[in-house]
């Protein structure tokens, strides 16, 4: 189980967002505590003015609405409404809310079932309940404990609960698949946790999940006003499914703070997320070319290209291929999982292009996959036994069957190193003459 716990200004902003979640039939309010009247009897107002009155007591705190979402693992669907309420209930006595007012809704609107709970740090004699670091040294060790105790599935730490996966081609259907909420959950993780260059970069990232933005047709009224639109596609066929969405409506009815953007993902707003993400991919450069260089100088038969993809997926990298209309490869893009950063092969340089690439796979072929098929008098060399005699040893090891990229990485790490060492000031050249320190009390002054 997974906690995530959001404070904020406004109560009206997280009601709105799960009360819109229940209208379009992807929600349902479970239960409320500290109510006077059954989760069922309540009206929006109802559920409002409870919570704000109670903050009302408090003058000096500013932010005073708390909205928690406990997450579950995707195995645990089967988890009742009477479950999820006693675990909330265990959660929220547990780091201190339990005499609070709140409302519990249930989302049915990803792959892991989870639950929202908003409610109040204000206390009913106006006192407010310490929230630093709360997550960290209260949270976090309850949730283990009731994973412990009600036989959850543990988190692992620093992995996600739940991982995203690629959308269904055989479930989208306009108007009863819930295509605006899932893109709003594969933007809300691809954006807030990778560092991306351009519109082409976030492309290949989103297509590993079946979608990607458009601005339209070039000259068209979309891309003169600068717009974007997101849909959905069949990687297969490459044709979109169901109706593109403007992206001034991918958020438009979540709060700012749970979408955890400033502003809707809008081109204009990419494009300063491009301009930061430029900068903080290029300290991950190094790394990528080594492993790239590393999986290229495996002494592996043949030249395939699906082996160097699956060698690179193994490592927590994706590869993108991009072909023209007539099927001809002429790009890639690296997606790395390990850096979150996205890369075109250009930007790392000519050797990491897919024309270069295919090259290097194709020179693999030529050289020697193992030692059954080195040459016989290889083989006699090698099985020489050592005699102490002078003349008679031959250490020096034989390049020649070396491939030419171990070479090259074997000169990188063993070859000498250039030092910068200043020439001595005594030996520059033009340097300038020390003055002469004048003794205290002398003078040249008429």
């Amino acid at each position: 189980m997974v906690a995530v716990i959001n404070s904020g200004t406004s109560f009206r902003r997280p009601l709105n967002y799960n009360e819109n979640k229940v209208k379009e039939g992807v929600a349902s309010c479970i239960g409320a505590s500290g109510y006077p009247k059954d989760v069922a009897d309540l009206s929006f107002d109802n559920k409002l003015n409870v919570l704000v009155r109670q903050a009302a007591g408090n003058h000096r705190a500013e932010r005073k609405a708390i909205h928690i979402s406990l997450n579950f693992d995707p195995s645990e669907k089967g988890l009742t409404n009477e479950e999820m309420m006693i675990i909330a209930g265990d959660y929220m006595q547990g780091i201190g809310f339990g005499d609070q007012p709140y409302l519990v809704y249930r989302h049915k609107d990803a792959a892991h079932p989870h639950i929202h709970i908003v409610t109040t740090k204000i206390k009913a004699d106006g006192l407010a309940i310490d929230t630093q670091h709360i997550g960290r040294d209260v949270s976090r060790p309850l949730s283990r404990r009731l994973e412990e105790k009600y036989g959850l599935v543990k988190a692992i730490k620093g992995e996600s609960l739940y991982t995203l996966k690629p959308i269904d081609m055989e479930k989208v259907e306009y108007g009863k698949f819930p295509i605006r909420n899932t893109i709003q959950n594969i933007l809300s993780h691809t954006l807030k946790n990778y560092r991306l260059g351009s519109l082409h970069e976030l492309n290949a990232l989103l297509g590993l999940y079946n979608v990607r933005a458009t601005r339209g047709e070039e000259g068209s009224r979309v891309h003169k006003h600068r717009g974007l639109f997101y849909q959905v596609y069949n990687p297969e066929t490459g044709k979109a499914i169901g109706r593109p969405i403007k992206s001034s409506r991918i958020f438009i009815d979540m709060p700012k703070r749970d979408s955890r953007f400033k502003n809707h993902p809008s081109l204009d707003y990419l494009s300063e997320k491009f301009v930061t993400g430029s900068i903080y991919k290029k300290k991950h450069k190094t790394a990528l070319k080594n492993m790239i260089d590393l999986t290229l100088s495996g002494r592996t038969i043949g030249n395939s290209l699906q082996y160097f993809i699956d060698a690179l997926k193994r490592q927590g990298v994706d590869t993108v291929l991009r072909r023209n209309a007539e099927g001809r490869l002429y790009g890639i893009t690296y997606v790395d999982h390990n850096s979150k950063c996205v890369f075109n092969g250009s930007e790392l340089g000519k050797a990491y292009g897919i024309t270069v690439i295919l090259n290097r796979l194709a020179a693999n072929s030529a050289k020697v996959p193992s030692e059954r098929h080195l040459p016989s008098a290889v083989k006699q060399h090698k099985e020489l036994p050592d005699t102490d005699f002078p003349g008679s040893r031959t250490n020096s090891p034989d390049y020649s069957i070396i491939p030419p990229d171990i070479s090259a990485i074997l000169e990188s790490l063993f070859g000498p190193e250039y030092l910068y060492e200043p020439l001595p000031y005594e030996l520059r050249i033009g340097r300038k003459k020390r003055k002469k320190r004048r003794r205290k009390g002398y003078t040249d002054r008429p």
